[in-house]
């Protein structure tokens, strides 16, 4: 090759090189546009919640699962494993929503710890086939609920919803229903029951199956129905137990419901009952002020989470729905505490509180 010719080539190619990069740096403005929940996404996935409540309630009216429910079952769960990576902060805000109205059902229950079991596992890095799994057996853990007598669930005077560091009574554990006697029993076998609803199923994997019967079981061994430790509970099971701890901390339909940051407090301090590996991936998923949650700023204003900062989960991005006076605004006014420093959160609210029903909150 001439020396001319080589200066060309090289100059060619250095210019090259030049140019990729600004190619490179589009990508991430689309990644920001995420921050902010598509309405289309938002009203899908809240059809996505009322079909998956309608499933349970065929199941509840079921002896055992058919071949045809059990499809049916396996195409859901896939559908919103996909929106859900998709779009991560809309199930936890349907989730967080859904969990504090005021008609709560135990089909609502289960959807609630289904998608927030989702998140945690996606925070875990879990494979799509693995985030079904998961999502399998977070849909099916307590299908043995369903046909209970209501009221079995409610807790004593020792129950976490009405104890803890915030203002209540102190207690050993959070495991799930720790009632004793006859009511106890029937209880502490529903694991058993949702086991027996599927039966006939013979593409129920066997560790689906071993999750759904360690759904309630705590790696310190305070759990149940057989009280084992450690690594002898499916990883599965210890997920769908922190988020059905948060669940029923946070539900309406429990008396002494918790706000979603001492919530998580509550699961923090109880931290010898899960996998700490588990507890990191849900508060970076769920974060300490969860998406669709509502909080008061330090100036009194009323704002709903829309976004969480991994980094700083004390700053999350907010839309300002009251003013400090208490009036409703017409217009969004959306804030990243992270960029605004003069304003923080003060405390986290519930939608009576502001009389917001819990419906216009997911539009907002």
């Amino acid at each position: 090759m001439r020396e001319s010719d080589l200066i060309r080539h090289k100059k060619s190619s250095k210019d090259k090189q030049i140019f990729e990069p600004p190619e490179q740096k589009v990508e991430p403005p689309q990644k920001e546009e995420k921050l902010e929940i598509p309405a289309i996404g938002m009203e899908q996935f809240v059809e996505f919640y009322s079909k998956g409540i309608e499933i349970l309630h065929k199941i509840s009216e079921m002896e055992s699962l058919d071949a045809t429910t059990w499809q049916e079952i396996l195409d859901f769960i896939s559908e919103v494993v996909d929106i859900t990576v998709e779009i991560p902060g809309v199930s936890v805000d349907v989730a967080i929503n859904h969990s504090g109205h005021p008609s709560l059902t135990r089909a609502h229950n289960i959807m609630d710890v289904f998608l927030l079991a989702i998140n945690i596992g996606i925070g875990l890095g879990y494979s799509k086939d693995k985030l079904i799994g998961l999502g399998t057996t977070a849909f099916l853990h307590d299908i043995g609920m369903l046909n209970l007598p209501e009221g079995l669930e409610d807790r004593d005077e020792k129950s976490p919803t009405r104890t803890g560091k915030f203002g209540r009574k102190r207690q050993t554990d959070l495991s799930s229903e720790k009632s004793t006697g006859e009511q106890g029993l029937v209880l502490r076998q529903h694991p058993i029951y949702s086991l027996q609803k599927l039966e006939g199923i013979d593409e129920v994997t066997d560790d689906i199956k071993m999750a759904i019967y360690q759904g309630h079981e705590r790696i310190d061994g305070s759990g149940y129905p057989e009280g084992v430790k450690g690594k002898e509970i499916h990883e599965y099971a210890q997920i769908i137990g922190i988020a059905d701890t948060y669940q029923t901390l946070t539900s309406s339909s429990r008396a002494g419901k918790t706000l979603p940051h001492e919530a998580m407090k509550t699961i923090i301090n109880y931290r010898k009952q899960f996998n700490p590996k588990i507890i990191k991936a849900f508060i970076n998923q769920v974060s300490i002020y969860p998406i669709g949650s509502l909080i008061q700023l330090n100036n009194s204003e009323i704002a709903k989470i829309i976004d969480t900062n991994k980094n700083s989960p004390l700053r999350p991005k907010i839309v300002v729905l009251f003013d400090r006076n208490g009036k409703r605004l017409k217009d969004k006014k959306t804030i990243d505490l992270r960029k605004e420093l003069i304003v923080h959160i003060k405390k986290s609210i519930t939608p009576d509180e502001v009389g917001i029903d819990v419906s216009d909150i997911l539009k907002i």
